[in-house]
């Protein structure tokens, strides 16, 4: 027995149909074997597209049924193996059987064992006609070419069914017998036998769980394991390919004000376009929810990626009609490319998942590539994560309070409550500006978010215990807690249970935020207002929003610090700034100018009209005894 690495899969795939690795006294020519089947394979995938038109749903599921029939051995690998049944040769030059191995029941002489045929020639073991023709080309060919061929049965047999032949000759290097000699693989193609598969196939079909029930696109199950199965292809092949990681923005502000079933039509509209727009060679189906995954095989360029994640936005971008509204979502892209960053299916998942996470980031609607930076920058907010879990569970947070003053009467009206990590707490300091929006995009900000306003209320009932003046505390409140309907009745119980007055609150939603907000969200920030709790914009200016849209609910807009930064010297910020003031005014909203810094620039909002400044100049933020003793004295110039 010669030394040769054989495939156990592939090997238990072979004796599935009828051929036993184990009887081979070659074993050096199973690489020849593999080159073979896999033509065969192909060969058998186009004939399968014919039963695409009787079976409902896509062809993806046959052809991976296919593909893996080299890979796993389960019950459909045992059913479709029925469709390569084959008898496997080598012969020598002469045309001399040196290997049989029947899977097909095609050996002329019946009753006949392998040992006894060993030696013949082939038009001696196989049919004549049949024999004759493979006898012809290992005599008389020269070019050592792969040959393939058919040849119609014996007129006694049904006439519509034939003989597939492939022939692969192999060089002496190869048989290590110092002689060449031929790879031959028999097929038989019957009408009876192929009629029969096709009805194996369609009581196995609705078994199988690969179609996603609402699209008819390939599930996850599906799309993983063609993605397994293009990785090994890529791998064999030396090919390069792609992983796209779709995830629709917007997608559940449509689900949660216009219902379920609008969301339904968004998907399936959504799928087709983008079904419609790629390859018929690239897989492409839902994860779940509302992220998709495309599979890209063959690809020459990162243009051609960039130009097909560009079209797939733009198919998505275009608006929805549904009843008599157009809707409109979006779509980010993570893309990751094999071998490049990886050759596991679960790993490019992950790294397709971060590169579409660090689109969402740039804000939405984009596409981006992954990067070992985008590995990096993951691996810290996961640290980040579980150090806030960690904070939360053992009360390492604290509040700083920033006082803001009243430009006419000089007296701080409210102190700003800002969340902050213990110093010493954790491996290294993280500021406020990067764990704050990782919190705020998982549902740690909820619990986040009620020890914030709890320890706030505890803090002005201490204030007001100690003699403190009416005076208002803004929170910060996330897109993210607006869409629990349940913070209203928080809310509500903690004011109650330390005595606090609604309108001694004020809440602070960031203006993009506020732009994001659906329909339930929208409603918990009224229910809040007719609590009786102030409410306003931060960061203004920084959006493209319109004042119109704040006169229901808004009380105060607070300009970004950005344009305040540069109002004595930059023109344009100046006219932003006395704008929105003025426009603030006219709608019965308050303004405050957040950083202010020197005296300059207080001077130039307070000429421009604006209400309330908060700043650095006025105060830095400060702990609950320090910022209650500025209150206590008054604010000093």
């Amino acid at each position: 027995m010669y030394e040769y690495p054989i495939d156990e899969q592939f090997k238990k795939w072979l004796e599935a149909s009828g051929i036993h690795a184990d009887d081979f006294g070659n074993p050096r020519q199973w690489k020849a074997v593999e080159r073979l089947i896999s033509h065969l394979l192909s060969e058998k995938k186009r004939e399968i597209q014919r039963l695409e038109k009787s079976l409902e749903g896509s062809a993806v599921e046959i052809q991976e049924m296919l593909s893996g029939m080299r890979r796993t051995f389960d019950q459909r690998c045992r059913t479709l193996s029925q469709l390569a049944a084959l008898a496997f040769f080598i012969v020598d030059e002469r045309g001399r059987c040196l290997e049989i191995q029947d899977g097909v029941g095609i050996l002329s002489a019946e009753g006949e064992k392998r040992e006894e045929l060993l030696g013949q020639r082939i038009d001696e073991v196989l049919p004549a006609r049949l024999g004759r023709n493979i006898l012809s080309i290992v005599e008389n060919d020269q070019e050592g070419n792969e040959r393939t061929f058919e040849v119609p049965l014996d007129k006694a047999e049904r006439s519509e069914d034939a003989w597939s032949v492939k022939m692969l000759r192999l060089s002496k290097a190869e048989t290590g017998q110092g002689r060449r000699e031929w790879a031959v693989i028999v097929h038989r193609h019957r009408k009876e036998h192929e009629n029969r598969c096709e009805e194996k196939m369609k009581a196995v079909m609705p078994q199988m769980p690969l179609r996603d029930a609402l699209t008819g696109l390939p599930n996850r199950q599906a799309l993983l394991e063609s993605l397994e199965l293009t990785l090994e292809r890529a791998q064999r092949y030396k090919r390069h390919g792609a992983v796209f990681f779709i995830d629709l923005d917007r997608f559940k502000e449509i689900n949660d004000s216009v219902g379920h079933q609008a969301g339904d039509v968004v998907l399936k509209e959504i799928a087709n376009r983008i079904r419609h727009i790629v390859r018929k060679s690239d897989i492409f189906g839902r994860l779940g929810g509302d992220e998709f995954l495309l599979i890209l095989e063959e690809i020459s360029s990162a243009d051609t990626l960039m130009h097909v994640a560009q079209k797939i936005i733009d198919e998505v971008n275009r608006p929805i009609r549904i009843g008599d509204m157009n809707y409109h979502v979006g779509a980010s892209i993570g893309i990751t490319i094999f071998p490049r960053d990886s050759v596991e299916s679960e790993t490019l998942l992950r790294y397709a998942d971060r590169a579409m996470y660090r689109a969402k980031q740039a804000g939405r609607n984009r596409y981006h590539f992954y990067s070992r930076e985008i590995d990096r920058e993951v691996k810290k907010r996961s640290m980040i994560e579980k150090t806030l879990k960690n904070a939360l569970r053992e009360e390492a947070f604290h509040l700083l309070f920033q006082p803001r003053i009243n430009l006419s009467t000089g007296t701080v009206t409210g102190v700003e409550a800002l969340l902050r990590l213990d110093e010493h707490y954790g491996r290294e300091m993280i500021p406020p500006s990067l764990f704050i929006p990782i919190a705020e995009e998982s549902d740690i900000i909820l619990k986040i978010g009620r020890w914030v306003f709890t320890q706030a209320c505890r803090t002005l009932y201490e204030w007001q215990r100690q003699g403190a003046p009416s005076i208002t505390m803004t929170i910060n409140l996330s897109r993210r807690q607006l869409q629990h309907s349940e913070w209203t009745h928080f809310v509500d119980e903690t004011l109650r249970k330390y005595l606090i007055k609604p309108n001694h609150i004020e809440f602070d939603i960031s203006e993009s935020a506020f732009m994001s907000l659906s329909d339930d969200g929208y409603g918990v920030l009224k229910d809040l207002k007719k609590l009786g709790c102030g409410i306003s914009i931060d960061d203004f200016g920084t959006g493209s929003s319109s004042l119109v849209l704040f006169q229901d609910c808004v009380d105060r807009l607070k300009i970004d610090q950005r344009f305040i930064r540069d109002i004595t010297r930059n023109g344009r910020d100046r006219t932003l700034v006395k704008a929105s003031i003025a426009m603030a005014q006219a709608m019965g909203l308050g303004t405050v100018a957040e950083g202010v810094e020197t005296a300059e620039q207080k001077r130039y909002v307070q000429i421009m009209g604006c209400g309330e400044v908060q700043g650095f100049l006025i105060g830095k933020p400060e702990q609950s005894d320090k910022a209650l003793n500025l209150i206590l004295s008054g604010y000093r110039n």
